[in-house]
């Protein structure tokens, strides 16, 4: 405990980062079990947790604090309204593309997605060695804050819009991105 104080790093952030991080792993695991090379986002309700799979292993884990809530608030605060009424908003429209764009939502959401970029490339640009081609890591998002609409997509057939952003383009491509 003295070690984690001097360290300026409490028990818990430890413990909800590790734990998140190992359940993810497991899961995809479970999932993927010969997949070798992962990047695993799960956009929970406080926090967004970040795992890189190397070999089949986790080689690296971290969160940060802008999760699914913080998306909430800033549709609440952009459409002067509830929190409760902006989740609803948020699982029921396209604030990203479309007809019902809302470029300060989209501001927001890239927000997000520059955070989680900074995230993996401090850790890409520490382990040149360890990865050869980022470009060969298959995306895995989940959580509740990828369950946002896509326009014009089927409710059945949403695809994770915040993910395809956070992969540097509106549209997925086939495979690239897997909502789990």
């Amino acid at each position: 405990m003295n070690r984690s104080r001097s360290l300026g790093v409490e028990k818990e952030e430890i413990c909800e980062v590790t734990t998140t991080a190992n359940a993810l792993i497991a899961a995809y695991r479970a999932i993927a079990p010969l997949s070798r090379r992962a990047i695993l986002v799960h956009l929970g309700a406080q926090t967004t947790v970040v795992v890189i799979l190397l070999a089949g292993q986790g080689a690296f884990a971290t969160s940060f604090d802008m999760g699914g809530d913080f998306l909430t608030r800033a549709l609440a605060r952009l459409h002067n309204c509830s929190e409760e009424k902006a989740e609803t908003l948020k699982r029921e429209r396209n604030f990203l593309t479309g007809p019902q764009i809302s470029t300060e939502f989209v501001s927001v959401v890239e927000g997000w997605v520059a955070e989680l970029k900074r995230q993996l490339n401090e850790w890409f640009q520490a382990n040149p060695t360890l990865v050869p081609e980022v470009s060969t890591f298959q995306l895995i998002a989940s959580g509740g804050g990828f369950d946002m609409p896509v326009a014009g997509a089927p409710e059945n057939e949403r695809e994770p819009s915040i993910s395809t952003m956070a992969e540097g383009k509106r549209s997925r491509r086939a495979g690239a991105c897997q909502r789990v």
